[in-house]
């Protein structure tokens, strides 16, 4: 990642670590990604997406 903190970076971020059940840093990574792009497209689905994770 050049930009780590760039907001499509995070959200591929926590996508991956999603898939890789490192469940923490994907919420994390989406929480972020909303909070810099809040008008996003797709923050729906990614919001869908923080709900499902809980709270842990």
């Amino acid at each position: 990642m050049l930009f780590p903190q760039a907001a499509l970076e995070l959200r591929d971020r926590g996508l991956l670590y999603y898939r890789l059940n490192r469940i923490t840093e994907a919420r994390q990574d989406f929480e972020d990604y909303l909070t810099q792009f809040p008008t996003a497209e797709d923050a729906p689905a990614i919001q869908q997406l923080l709900d499902s994770l809980g709270e842990n």
